[in-house]
């Protein structure tokens, strides 16, 4: 059984792979690319389990890893923040400390959302914004008129 922990970003992430043991198979920046993703976790052919911290484009890396075949939770990123107690953060240390407390099974899960609850979230999220905006044009225009 392998355990990954990413630390993710927009565009990119830095997984690191480890065995049961604690020892670091494979670590190292990828592109957030179903391609590179998969390039990085080939050859790896026994069971996996990821961890990916919530965050902006967390849904990107865990839709990747689920349609490769990789059990993935979704980390609480505040409660990891407390368990780990960082002074010094960086994207390797970050994902070594995911991989590591994925490996205990001390993981804070985050509620992991379905893939149809996201579109309508976008959808209302979108909604939300553009009543504001007119909103705001509205009371910009009014004051204007007074």
């Amino acid at each position: 059984m392998y355990y990954m922990g990413v630390d993710n970003h927009k565009q990119r992430s830095h997984p690191t792979i480890m065995e049961e043991d604690g020892t670091i198979v494979k670590a190292g920046p990828v592109l957030n690319y179903r391609s590179e993703i998969h390039e990085f976790i080939r050859g790896l052919d026994t069971e996996m389990k990821a961890v990916v911290e919530a965050g902006y484009s967390t849904y990107v890396v865990v839709d990747i890893l689920e349609d490769l075949g990789v059990e993935v939770k979704v980390a609480h990123p505040l409660e990891v923040k407390a368990i780990a107690k960082a002074k010094v953060k960086t994207d390797k240390r970050d994902s070594r400390i995911l991989a590591d407390l994925l490996r205990a099974n001390l993981i804070p899960e985050a509620h992991k959302r379905s893939p149809e609850t996201r579109r309508a979230q976008r959808v209302l999220r979108q909604r939300a914004f553009f009543v504001a905006a007119m909103t705001r044009v509205k009371n910009r225009i009014r004051s204007l008129l007074a």
